[in-house]
């Protein structure tokens, strides 16, 4: 459990270090108007859009981070 703990941290600081940095993302799902994608990384953003960014490589300025999938606006 101690390290499953440690790697969660680990995880959530390294996330954390893309807020506010811009990156590109692969967004291939919608559902009610939040789309999610991988980045080259394969780390889970989402993004809430009124356009649809299904199937399109977009670059995205990162803001939040919720429940280890990053938010991009």
């Amino acid at each position: 459990v101690c390290l499953q703990n440690s790697e969660s941290e680990i995880r959530q600081k390294i996330l954390a270090n893309y807020i506010g940095k811009e990156v590109k993302v692969l967004f291939e799902q919608e559902k009610n108007g939040h789309y999610s994608g991988f980045t080259p990384d394969y780390i889970k953003v989402s993004q809430k859009s009124k356009k649809d960014s299904c199937n399109q490589i977009l670059s995205v300025r990162i803001t939040g981070l919720d429940r280890g999938v990053l938010i991009s606006d």
